[in-house]
C-alpha cells in the first residue's frame, strides 16, 4: 500500500494555491470553481476517476476528514478512505513516472 507523505501533500497544496492566485480566487465560491476545474483536469487527463478525484480534492485541499467526505458524497467512511488510498497510489505512480522521464 502506498501512503502519501506530508511533502507530497504540501506539493499538492502549493499547486492549488498557485491556481487560486492565478485565477484571483478569493471568495469561497471562486475557490470552489478552481477546485472543480482541478478535479475535472485530473479526470480528463485520465489520472483519476471522478470518484477518486472528488475525495482527493476534499481531503487534501479542503482538509476534510473521511467521515465528513463520506457524508458529503453519501458513501461510507471506509469507501472514502479507500478511494483516497487508491487515488494516492495512482498519483504517486504518475509522479514517479514523470520524475523518471525527466531525470538524467
Amino acid at each position: 500500500m502506498t501512503t502519501i507523505t506530508s511533502g507530497q501533500r504540501d506539493v499538492f497544496r502549493q499547486h492549488v494555491n498557485r491556481e487560486y492566485r492565478r485565477a484571483g480566487a478569493v471568495t469561497p465560491a471562486e475557490r470552489i470553481a478552481v477546485l472543480e476545474r482541478l478535479q475535472h483536469r485530473l479526470h480528463e487527463q485520465g489520472t483519476l476517476p471522478t470518484e477518486q478525484a472528488e475525495v482527493v480534492v476534499l481531503k487534501i485541499w479542503e482538509e476534510m476528514t473521511f467521515a465528513e467526505i463520506g457524508k458529503i458524497l453519501e458513501v461510507s467512511t471506509f469507501t472514502a478512505a479507500s478511494r483516497y488510498r487508491y487515488a494516492m497510489h495512482k498519483l504517486t505512480e504518475r509522479l514517479d513516472s514523470v520524475h523518471a522521464e525527466v531525470s538524467p
